[in-house]
């Protein structure tokens, strides 16, 4: 795997830990779990489900 393609995917998981940070897992569960399943199903995961209230 390039360097390249390495460094999109970290960002990209980047992206979506910012997308989460305001959901019940936040930034960092949201990121973890995007470099563990992958970015494109925690993106999904993220925009389906609801903020966290309060």
């Amino acid at each position: 795997m390039s360097l390249a393609l390495v460094i999109l995917y970290l960002a990209f998981c980047v992206y979506v830990g910012f997308l989460g940070r305001d959901r019940v897992i936040g930034f960092s569960g949201t990121f973890l779990l995007s470099l563990i399943l992958s970015p494109l199903v925690m993106a999904l995961v993220v925009l389906l489900t609801r903020p966290k209230e309060g």
